[in-house]
């Protein structure tokens, strides 16, 4: 069975999670690299999504100027 998949939306607060994280002084220095290495990988997933959203998005104008859909959509 395949893990649910996070919407963007849940990566970005799981980033705001351990930024508040980091920033506390009572964090030790091993889980401060730890936390920054697993929002480096929710920032690399949240830009892979970013760009097959734009990517959709670009064909779905393409499509609609086909179409001659006015553009004001």
């Amino acid at each position: 069975m395949s893990k649910k998949e996070k919407t963007i939306e849940e990566m970005i607060q799981e980033l705001q999670d351990i930024l508040d994280g980091i920033s506390s002084e009572e964090t030790d220095i091993n889980t401060s690299i730890k936390e920054y290495a697993k929002a480096a990988s929710l920032i690399e997933k949240c830009q892979q999504r970013l760009c097959t959203a734009k990517v959709q998005i670009d064909e779905i104008d393409q499509k609609m100027t086909q179409l001659g859909v006015d553009d004001e959509l």
